[in-house]
């Protein structure tokens, strides 16, 4: 173990200097947005072949996705061809990669013979065909619908053109195999790639768990996420959100909400996948409460509800005869520009009608006529009152196919707790002080502990709502009351959950994250005396609470010591853990060396390990060490997943590499992955940074159109830009939407924006700025009209 200390004071036998990189965002940038204000399909097309006379144009990918798509959308597929077709007579058609883009895009587009044509004409353009053009072929086919044909290729080519399919053939043909319905032939591939010496990954499981636990064959998924197990493939958001979707469906809510709750113990958050499918599982309960309550957890989550999310609540509600929340439901809708079915609005039209709120049935018409993103043709007629049946039939019309994973399990509780003497650790802890000295904010603080106890008296309180223990525990450490946060965290201590591991570990991680990390080895200490058994969870717990209390020299002591007194052997997490403690030290070339130190002792690195150490060196400005890192992580098998893609954009970014930082975004798409408001936020300061406001404020479109609600940091970056650019009146729009989102901004951001408005001689929009400033219900913000103008 002390080689893990020693590492402290080594340092990269040889590391690489970063090269120089040229800015070649201009003339890309400006064609790139060309394009993209091209609203004449047909002058699209125009442009699009003459850029493509650039040899560097021809290597953008990503545009030629997005107009592919815009093509496509517009059922245009004679222009698709044209601009296709006409990419035959460059040079790059006898690259692999280029005729790859071309089969790919085709696929996309449903035009699978056309694909195929490409494929099968490789060999005249002096263009190789190996797996990679094999697995684009497949990929076409699984576009295209033509699912038989993947089959048939998979049994016949790789034979006939001496190719060894790989991870992503098989995945591929998984794919096509359960979106035909023949999920035993998918389960009989992993069989097949096993015998063939192929590994399954990560994207091989989530795609059999989306389906085996989305067509109520729960059995049979939990097999499969055995498996997953046994094979070390870590399962992501999106493998949880499979099997939520699986509880959900067994009516299981207790353990999907004990799901939901433990996700913080996996470094993951839940996402609006996870979300929605809680809420259609109380939905489909007939639990108004609880649903209500989990839609509350979407906005404190930073998550934005979508078109699901309102297409089971709504109605629900309405069936419910809550029209004043369907209501409040209905004008989030206009706030964050949700396109949803017209008939939902009209559903609660007619309820308010009916509760003689007639009022809020006016506001709503009127926000259908005269919101600026889509047009309502919503009436005041009269109301057919719609029964229940029909209300369930609207609500489950609106399918929710996400998914989730499974349960932290906690052992039986059989022992009893001792009596445990007196902690020699600094207390916060003091006697409060008279009622009539105290502050309404400690009123506050002083109720909300008294509730927490008394609700921690249930044991169902206890096994089923850690997320009230993080919140809180947060709450109060935001605010510094850490007399509060030892008040309620030693209360536990009573209860005979405290002989149980899993428990006391909980404690041990909230005080680790509330900076109290004497409190935090205390526990650990005395879990002897509790009944309670110290084993490498515990262990990682107390790591963890050194690297949340930023007392990393303690770090060394415990992993040189603890292992051998307490015959615990670390794991995964012990050494992500030592990892992260070392990035957050900045010592970054130790933090490089622990993966050797794992290799030595028999423990593979995972994504979590790769993920913290890409962020650091990305974030350090240590580029092409942070690409080799990236390459041993794909030479490991292990898939990247957003945040790792987040990672590498900070680093493009930081770099001033533009291009490929939208490159990189396409990429993620490609690949199955979605953008989150981090990737977007990265990719807008980008353009901040380079002075690019047209591309900015399209990211930030694109941003809500992909159901990512902006952020502080979005409107920390954007407001000032936008400001610096002289573009008052979007300037003025961010600020409605960040009230609109009750986000809290800066007030100096704001005032900017009255001050530039006045300067435009934009009067009356100052004036609505400064209103919705004072009548918001969230935050009031002073701001003042210039004197001076």
């Amino acid at each position: 173990m002390s080689s893990i200390s020693r590492l402290l004071y080594r340092s990269f036998s040889s590391s690489l200097p970063i090269p120089s990189q040229t800015n070649t965002a201009t003339s890309l940038g400006s064609l790139s947005n060309d394009l993209y204000k091209e609203h004449n399909l047909k002058k699209l097309v125009e442009k699009f072949k003459k850029f493509s006379e650039s040899d560097r144009f021809r290597t953008k990918t990503g545009i030629y996705e997005s107009t592919v798509r815009r093509l496509a959308s517009a059922k245009r597929f004679r222009w698709i061809e044209e601009i296709l077709e006409d990419q035959k007579k460059y040079r790059d058609i006898s690259k692999e990669g280029f005729a790859v883009r071309l089969i790919s895009l085709y696929g996309k587009s449903g035009m699978f013979d056309h694909a195929s044509k490409v494929f099968d004409e490789m060999p005249k353009h002096e263009c190789d065909r190996t797996v990679k053009s094999f697995n684009a072929l497949l990929g076409a086919c699984v576009y295209s619908k033509k699912f038989d044909k993947a089959d048939g290729y998979f049994r016949e080519l790789p034979e006939k053109l001496s190719i060894k399919p790989d991870v992503v053939s098989y995945n591929t043909l998984i794919k096509a195999f359960c979106e035909m319905g023949s999920l035993d032939s998918a389960v009989s591939m992993v069989d097949e790639m096993e015998k063939n010496g192929v590994d399954p990954d990560l994207i091989t499981f989530n795609t059999l768990l989306d389906v085996f636990y989305g067509n109520n064959r729960f059995v049979d998924g939990e097999k499969i996420w055995s498996r997953m197990e046994k094979k070390n493939v870590v399962p992501d958001i999106r493998s949880y959100n499979a099997k939520l979707v699986g509880l959900v469906s067994e009516k299981k809510m207790s353990e999907a909400v004990k799901l939901v709750e433990d996700l913080g113990t996996k470094e993951l958050k839940p996402d609006i996948f996870s979300y929605n499918a809680l809420i259609r599982g109380y939905c489909e309960d007939g639990d108004i409460e609880e649903a209500k309550r989990w839609y509350g957890q979407v906005a404190n989550s930073g998550c934005a509800s979508n078109k699901a999310t309102f297409s089971m609540l709504v109605p629900f509600v309405c069936e419910k005869g809550d029209f004043d929340f369907a209501f409040l439901l209905c004008k989030k809708i206009f706030d964050v520009r949700c396109l949803v079915d017209v008939a939902l609005l009209q559903l609660v039209v007619d309820g308010l009608v009916k509760e003689s709120k007639i009022e809020e049935a006016k506001m709503l018409v009127e926000l259908g006529k005269s919101n600026n993103y889509t047009r309502y043709n919503l009436k005041m007629s009269s109301v057919k009152i719609l029964g229940t049946k029909k209300l369930r039939s609207y609500q489950m019309s609106s399918p929710l196919y996400r998914r989730l994973h499974g349960l932290f399990t906690t052992t039986s509780l059989t022992k009893i707790r001792k009596p445990v003497a007196a902690a020699a650790t600094t207390s916060y802890l003091k006697p409060y002080p008279p009622e009539s000295s105290v502050s309404p904010e400690d009123k506050k603080f002083k109720a909300l502990v008294k509730k927490f106890k008394v609700s921690s008296n249930s044991e169902r309180f206890r096994h089923r709502n850690y997320y009230a223990y993080v919140t809180t525990v947060r709450r109060l450490a935001a605010a510094k009351q850490l007399s509060y946060i030892e008040d309620i965290l030693e209360y536990q201590k009573k209860f005979k959950d405290i002989t149980n591991e899993p428990f006391t570990v909980r404690l041990m991680s909230l005080y680790g994250k509330s900076g109290m990390f004497e409190h935090a080895h205390n526990l650990f200490n005395e879990m002897p005396q509790l009944n309670c058994e110290r084993t490498v969870m515990s262990f990682n717990a107390l790591l963890a609470a050194c690297v949340n209390s930023k007392s990393f020299e303690k770090i060394e002591e415990f992993f040189r010591e603890l292992p051998g007194k307490l015959l615990i052997e670390p794991d995964r997490v012990s050494y992500n853990t030592v990892v992260k403690a070392f990035c957050e030290m900045n010592s970054l070339d130790a933090a490089l060396l622990v993966i050797d130190e794992m290799k030595k002792n028999g423990v593979e690195p995972d994504l979590i390990t790769f993920n913290t150490l890409l962020h650091a060196f990305y974030g350090n400005n240590r580029f092409s060490e942070a690409e080799k890192l990236w390459a041993l992580m794909e030479d490991k098998n292990i898939v990247p997943n957003v945040r790792s893609y987040n990672a590498k954009l900070r680093g493009l970014v930081s770099g001033n590499r533009i291009p490929d930082v939208v490159e990189l975004i396409e990429e993620m798409r490609r690949k199955g992955l979605k953008p989150d408001i981090y990737s977007f936020n990265t990719l807008i300061k980008g353009f901040c940074d380079n002075g690019s406001l047209e591309e900015a404020k399209r990211w930030f479109g694109e941003m809500v159109k992909n159901d990512c609600a902006p952020e502080r940091a979005t409107f920390k970056i954007l407001l000032p830009f936008v400001c610096d650019k002289g573009d008052f009146d979007f300037a003025l729009e961010l600020c409605r939407d960040a009230i609109n989102r009750r986000c809290l901004i800066d007030k100096a951001a704001m005032q900017l924006v009255v001050d530039g408005l006045i300067k435009d001689l934009k009067i009356e929009e100052a004036n609505v700025l400064l209103e919705l400033g004072k009548s918001n219900n969230y935050r009031h913000y002073k701001l003042k009209m210039p004197v001076d103008e």
